[in-house]
């Protein structure tokens, strides 16, 4: 017999541990796939609005530099100083004089860095180069029909000649300074009258400090800003890859193509998106892109998509450890206490998958204060939040829904109290409302205040009309009115027998659980909730009430602004009379 007994308990311990090895295995690897997937969504939604959010923060901050920018130059070119000069210098024929010529150079130099300037030159009408900071070849040349008449230089100085208003050249190498440049250039009025140009150069470094700060980013994190270059690709900036490429050579990222669907492509087309795709150097990464209309250049910011699921990575790794470590103490508890823990794990497992398919009404038996009483415990503490939060959403759209397919109010605060008091669970209700006093009230002065302090019932559930309810009370009058003095939500139990009563066909039976609760709307007291109960209330229902506050308030608002606008109407029909 004991040898038998042996045996079964050796049967039921192996079954038991089969069991709990194969349920925890199946619900671990099912919830680990499913989590690693929807964490996969989440890191990638998070590394798109990521690299989104740079690259507008970019955009906006580079708009802003040049701007800034044009805003400087504008106030330059009204200085009294640079407009003698550039009619001095046009004037004067004598380029020794006009080459040394101090005073601009002195004028010109504070505010070359704070400017932002790489450069500054004075433009004659003509288009000859009157004056140029850094003496560079360009001096005592023509931008119409010299050896630079093809520089970006010329070329935006022709615009702002011909469109009379500040111009931005593109992005390209401008010989004389042997660098690649932004040009500005603004005329210089005297009374009205334009007597020249006033061009400034910007570099790459202003733009390089916006592009190339990566504090706090991915490693693989890129931004690339280009522009299209004669049919080049070139970057603006030097790219992450090499912060120190800034010459000719290393900046050109390739052809343009109007077909290719690479990022900086797109962003140069005019378009502006994100997503994966493919960058420059053939790696999968995330990307957004945006064009920059102002400057005529192309944004793109992206990280490789290693490192955007690098997160992801690790994560699978703690999730493989922790079902490692779970399995183990599945299989050490499930020997150790096999019998005495069978059934309530059975029980356990059985209430939790029914919780798991939406009826949170069920709940585990909780028989022991050991680590299951606790877990049982635990998952009824989830349940019943569960349950409370899916109650209170369902309460809120059936209201939702009942207020938004009224098209008339007529019945409006009976079907208002008959919701709450079905939802509630209530056995019968009283709705009052606060006295809206819209008549001529030339002479009814005294008593304005009585009458705008006095609640007047609007509408009652499962209450006979015979019944000894009270028809109206003043503002800390009786129980009704000390919660509307105090704004105060109530829960009341063993009250008197006659307070509240519920009558039936067969007889009359005492409500001996009430809760009171006033309806505010902006520190004001529009409305009052009385409900009876053979049960007893509880929070829940007052948190019902408490979500559900402001869109009732707001709807008694429309009601009564609605039936007192109609009121107005008769009145004045009536004095019309």
């Amino acid at each position: 017999m004991n040898l038998l007994t042996a045996k079964a308990k050796f049967k039921i311990s192996s079954k038991l541990l089969i069991a709990f090895l194969l349920v925890g295995l199946l619900v671990m690897f099912s919830f680990g796939y499913f989590f690693y997937k929807v964490a996969a969504r989440v890191t990638l939604k998070e590394s798109t609005l990521r690299v989104e959010a740079v690259v507008e923060n970019k955009i906006d901050e580079i708009e802003y530099l040049f701007a800034r920018i044009d805003k400087r130059i504008r106030m330059l070119a009204l200085s009294p100083i640079i407009a003698s000069e550039t009619l001095s210098l046009a004037k004067n024929k004598n380029r020794n004089e006009n080459k040394n010529n101090h005073l601009l150079e002195s004028y010109f130099y504070s505010y070359l860095e704070e400017y932002d300037f790489n450069n500054i030159l004075l433009i004659s009408l003509a288009g000859d180069v009157l004056f140029t900071l850094k003496r560079e070849s360009i001096l005592y040349t023509n931008l119409k029909n010299g050896k630079y008449k093809e520089s970006n230089l010329a070329r935006i100085f022709t615009l702002s000649s011909e469109t009379l208003q500040t111009q931005l050249s593109n992005y390209e190498f401008y010989l004389p300074g042997n660098s690649y440049s932004v040009f500005i250039c603004t005329p210089i009025y005297v009374e009205k009258k334009i007597v020249g140009y006033l061009a400034a150069q910007i570099g790459a470094e202003e733009i390089n400090k916006i592009a190339n700060n990566y504090e706090g980013r991915a490693e693989s994190e890129e931004i690339v800003l280009a522009t299209n270059d004669k049919g080049n690709i070139r970057a603006v900036t030097s790219l992450r890859n090499n912060l120190n490429a800034i010459d000719e050579n290393d900046t050109v990222m390739g052809k343009y193509n109007e077909k290719s669907q690479i990022p900086i492509h797109k962003a140069l087309r005019g378009e502006s998106g994100f997503g994966k795709s493919i960058d420059y150097r053939g790696k999968e990464v995330m990307a957004s892109w945006r064009y920059v209309p102002s400057i005529k250049w192309g944004m793109v910011v992206k990280m490789d998509m290693e490192d955007a699921y690098a997160s992801i990575n690790e994560l699978q790794k703690q999730l493989i450890v922790i079902a490692i470590i779970i399995l183990l103490v599945v299989i050490i508890i499930s020997k150790i206490v096999s019998n005495s823990f069978s059934r309530p794990i059975i029980k356990l497992t059985q209430i939790v998958s029914t919780i798991a398919k939406g009826d949170f009404s069920k709940r585990v038996e909780v028989d022991s204060s050991d680590e299951i009483g606790v877990l049982a415990g635990t998952v009824n503490e989830m349940a019943s939040a569960i349950e409370k939060n899916h109650w209170q959403k369902n309460g809120q759209n059936l209201l939702s829904k009942l207020i938004s397919e009224r098209n008339q109010f007529e019945n409006f605060y009976l079907d208002i109290i008959a919701f709450f008091a079905k939802y509630l669970n209530a056995n019968a209700g009283t709705f009052y409302i606060k006295n809206f006093d819209v008549t001529d009230k030339t002479d009814k002065a005294d008593t304005d205040n009585e009458e705008s302090n006095r609640f007047t019932l609007a509408a009652t559930y499962a209450i006979n009309k015979n019944s000894q309810t009270i028809k109206s009370f003043n503002v800390g009058e009786g129980l009704l009115g000390q919660a509307v003095s105090s704004s105060d939500k109530r829960i009341l139990s063993e009250l008197p027998d006659d307070y509240l009563k519920l009558d039936l066909s067969d007889g009359t039976i005492l409500l001996k659980h009430i809760l009171i609760f006033p309806i505010i709307l902006r520190d004001q007291v529009l409305a009052v909730f009385e409900f009876g109960g053979i049960k007893p209330f509880n929070k829940n229902h007052l948190d019902f009430l408490e979500v559900t506050e402001e869109s009732i308030a707001y709807a008694i608002d429309a009601n009564q602004r609605k039936n007192n606008q109609s009121n107005i109407s008769n009145i004045s029909e009536e004095k019309f009379i």
